[in-house]
């Protein structure tokens, strides 16, 4: 299609792209906000704004956050990719074990909600697991292909040991919490 088709084609591209970061930027966003409803976070990032309705502090520190982080440069920006690959794969497999319990029980846990055993869901389920780990292997095992380099790998210990750090800080208040009070605040 000449020149056309690449302007049709640069257009869809960047489309997708700036979905996607308003996607990511918009889940961030709500991912604060909740965390401050659940007192994981000071309880300011949960604020409302009294007229548009929406996170303003947490939408204030996810765009502070966006606008930091290029300037630490192209290195430092393939470390966080590098290590959200490894925070990926963790959320992926917790979501295929959750699917493959309610399969296997047919039931959720804490709600009234029957759903029965579903043995194709539990077996697809179970694969999702196994794939899983399958990935984290990749990215932990040393000298496999998709192995974290040095940094990434220090930067990614570095994170996780910041992020106990604050779950001790903050566990008293949050699991301090009624579970049934908790769940109310943060599902509402």
């Amino acid at each position: 299609m000449g020149p056309v088709g690449l302007i049709l084609m640069v257009i869809a591209v960047s489309a997708g792209v700036l979905t996607g970061l308003n996607g990511f930027y918009t889940a961030t966003s709500r991912v604060l906000f909740t965390m401050g409803k659940a007192q994981m976070l000071p309880s300011q990032v949960s604020h409302i704004h009294p007229k548009h309705n929406t996170p303003v502090i947490a939408i204030v520190v996810t765009a502070l956050l966006c606008l930091i982080s290029p300037w630490f440069g192209r290195a430092a920006l393939n470390w966080v990719v590098d290590m959200t690959s490894v925070g990926i794969t963790i959320a992926y497999f917790y979501a295929c074990y959750c699917a493959y319990k309610i399969a296997r029980d047919g039931k959720l846990r804490s709600v009234q909600l029957e759903t029965g055993s579903n043995p194709v869901q539990k077996w697809i389920s179970l694969a999702g697991c196994i794939l899983s780990l399958g990935f984290m292997a990749l990215l932990l095992v040393p000298s496999s292909p998709g192995m974290l380099n040095t940094e990434s790998f220090y930067a990614l210990v570095a994170w996780v040991i910041l992020g106990l750090g604050f779950f001790w800080m903050r566990s008293k208040v949050y699991l301090s919490q009624d579970e049934d009070e908790l769940k109310k605040v943060v599902l509402q």
